[in-house]
């Protein structure tokens, strides 16, 4: 799929396990520790907590360097969808979120499938918290999505913006798309316009 940004497994891991966690991570990811984003957008390293839910593996590594380690827990948004996944042992998709491989301001979409100590009994609706270990996390660019889903469309000139009002108060712009005819018609006037600077 070439929306999808990259595939994780982001396991639970509980304070007194942290060093031990970070220990044996060093041995794929030299260097690795757990990190979070500050607000300025800057990774450093995971203050302590009760728990955390770091991402561990990823796939594929190239360009997503800077999400590993990065704990899910430290983010709000993160953190709701992955203990909603554990909580009702379905599949569960985050709210709009910044994409911590990304430089710029890429909006993603988290989707996290739940795994328990007993797998077989993974898809068996509600269970225990102390049966949670974890979630496979699947990681898709917002903008991806839509121009995949509208890529066999005829272009129509229509133009959209996505936007997410679960907070009303707060709106949030996923997607700023702008039809093909319209990008076409931009960059014909920008060469014309060229044009006339050179001739001119």
């Amino acid at each position: 799929n070439q929306s999808l940004s990259a595939l994780s497994w982001v396991p639970r891991v509980a304070a007194q396990d942290r060093a031990r966690h970070e220990a044996e991570a060093q041995a794929m990811y030299p260097g690795y520790e757990m990190t979070e984003r500050q607000w300025q957008g800057e990774m450093v390293r995971r203050g302590s907590a009760d728990e955390y839910y770091p991402v561990r593996y990823i796939v594929p590594l190239e360009n997503n360097e800077a999400a590993v380690g990065f704990d899910l827990g430290s983010e709000v948004t993160r953190l709701t969808a992955v203990l909603e996944a554990g909580r009702r042992g379905k599949l569960v998709a985050s709210a709009p979120l910044l994409l911590v491989q990304e430089k710029g301001s890429g909006t993603g979409i988290g989707m996290h499938r739940p795994l328990y100590r007993m797998p077989l009994l993974s898809m068996a609706g509600p269970r225990s918290a102390d049966d949670f270990r974890g979630v496979v996390s699947a990681v898709f660019r917002a903008e991806d999505v839509v121009l995949e889903s509208m890529r066999s469309l005829e272009p129509v000139g229509l133009d959209f913006d996505l936007v997410d009002v679960t907070d009303p108060a707060a709106p949030t712009e996923v997607v700023d798309y702008r039809s093909r005819l319209r990008r076409g018609d931009e960059q014909t006037a920008e060469s014309a316009d060229g044009a006339v600077r050179s001739n001119g």
